[in-house]
C-alpha cells in the first residue's frame, strides 16, 4: 500500500514538473502570399447521339497567384511544439480546359477564383531559440467558380465548384522579434472526387480529382 501510494506521489510530482516546462505560445494573426500550381485527373463519360464517351484526361492543369489570411496558437515544452493553425485563401485561376470528340469541340471550360479554408494540427522542432521548423495536417474546403460551355446545344452553365480534401504542409518559421514572425512553408491539398457541374448533367458526366501545392510566405503578429 505504501509503495502504490509513493508511486502515485512520484506520478503526480513527475507530472507537476512536465506541466511546469510547458510554455503558451501566443496567438497570432497574419497575412500571407504566393503562388501555387494544380493538376487535374478528368474523367469523362457521356452518351451523346448514341454514341458512348468514356475519356480519361490527365494534366488539365491550373496556376496563379494566391493570398490570404492565417491565425493559430500553441504551446511549447522544452524544443518541440504543438499547435493549430487556420487559413483563409484567394487563388486566382489561369486555366481552360476543352473537349474534343472527332476534332470536334464539345465542351469547353474556364477557371475563375477559388476560395479556400484550411484547418491544420502542427507539430515541430525548435532548432534555435527563434526558428521552428514544423509539419501540419488537416483539412481543406474550397469554393470555385467554373464557367462550362455545351458546344453542341450552345449553352452556359455557371456554377460553383465545391471540393473537399486533405492537406499537408511543412516549413520553417522564424522570429527575430518578440511579437513578429516570418513563416515560410509548402502546402499540398489532395481534393477528393467531384462531379463538375454541366448543361447536360444528365448526358455528359466531369469527374475532377485536383491536387494544389502551394508555395507561401507569411507575416504574422503576436499578441
Amino acid at each position: 500500500m505504501i509503495k502504490r501510494f509513493t508511486f502515485y506521489v512520484a506520478l503526480l510530482l513527475s507530472g507537476s514538473a512536465l506541466a511546469e516546462g510547458i510554455e503558451f505560445v501566443r496567438p497570432y494573426v497574419g497575412a500571407e502570399l504566393g503562388a501555387f500550381s494544380a493538376e487535374d485527373e478528368t474523367k469523362v463519360t457521356a452518351n451523346i447521339l448514341g454514341f458512348p464517351l468514356d475519356m480519361q484526361i490527365d494534366g488539365a492543369g491550373a496556376h496563379g497567384l494566391v493570398y490570404g489570411a492565417t491565425t493559430g496558437l500553441g504551446f511549447r515544452w522544452r524544443n518541440l511544439y504543438l499547435g493549430v493553425n487556420g487559413e483563409y485563401q484567394k487563388q486566382e485561376i489561369e486555366q481552360s480546359f476543352s473537349l474534343e470528340v472527332a476534332g470536334d469541340k464539345i465542351l469547353d471550360s474556364e477557371g475563375g477564383m477559388w476560395q479556400t479554408y484550411t484547418a491544420t494540427l502542427r507539430a515541430g522542432y525548435y532548432v534555435m531559440p527563434n526558428v521552428l521548423v514544423f509539419v501540419g495536417a488537416g483539412r481543406a474546403w474550397s469554393k470555385a467558380g467554373s464557367v462550362l460551355h455545351n458546344e453542341l446545344l450552345n449553352e452556359i452553365s455557371r456554377d460553383n465548384l465545391t471540393q473537399n480534401g486533405w492537406v499537408g504542409a511543412i516549413g520553417t518559421s522564424i522570429q527575430p522579434y518578440e511579437h513578429w514572425s516570418l513563416d515560410l512553408l509548402a502546402e499540398g491539398v489532395r481534393y477528393d472526387p467531384v462531379l463538375l457541374p454541366t448543361a447536360l448533367s444528365n448526358v455528359v458526366k466531369v469527374r475532377v480529382v485536383s491536387v494544389n501545392v502551394g508555395a507561401l510566405a507569411a507575416i504574422s503578429y503576436h499578441f
